[in-house]
């Protein structure tokens, strides 16, 4: 039994999308992580500062894990785009690149990192200890 063209398409752009639905549940779980986080440091913050520091520094550390396997599915999704040709995408791209997912994705994980650093500077400034 052969497999069509038609088969193959349909196959790649099922894989295509799922890959796009990965990525976005990764950001999911980016949020999800961070929201513990915070949870935790605001909750843990009258302790020895080495717990949330060491909180804050999963936290970034997980959370810029996850951004690298975005990467990865990025890059998948990328290389099934090829593949598929110039049919693809589906819809145009948008006229300001601040509205790709990629750089909106790229800001989210910018942002939460940063907020993570400046927390732990913040409350070490504010006990002394640095």
């Amino acid at each position: 039994m052969s497999i069509g063209k038609e088969q193959i398409y349909s196959s790649l752009i099922a894989f295509y999308l799922h890959q796009d639905r990965l990525m976005w549940s990764r950001v999911q779980t980016i949020v999800a992580v961070q929201g513990a986080v915070l949870g935790a440091t605001y909750s843990l913050r009258k302790y020895d500062y080495f717990v949330w520091c060491g909180i804050l520094a999963l936290g970034v550390m997980l959370t810029v894990l996850i951004f690298f396997v975005m990467k990865r599915d990025q890059q998948v999704r990328d290389e099934i785009a090829e593949q598929i040709g110039n049919s693809f995408p589906l819809i145009p791209p948008p006229k300001w690149p601040a509205l790709r997912g990629r750089f909106a994705i790229f800001l989210i994980v910018v942002i939460l990192v940063g907020t993570d650093i400046a927390l732990a500077i913040g409350m070490l400034i504010h006990r002394k200890i640095l």
